[in-house]
């Protein structure tokens, strides 16, 4: 029980911001309880 709580401690909620720019896709993974962007991804279009 208590090592089910700790794994529950490290759950993060994170969500998914899709920015569509002229010649690429921009991804952000954004944290959901600071709002801090965690990762950015950037796809060119061809």
């Amino acid at each position: 029980m208590g090592y089910q709580h700790h794994l529950e401690s490290f759950v993060t909620y994170t969500r998914t911001e899709v920015n569509i720019e002229p010649g690429k896709i921009v991804y952000q993974v954004r944290d959901l309880t600071t709002m801090e962007v965690k990762t950015t991804f950037e796809q060119v279009i061809q």
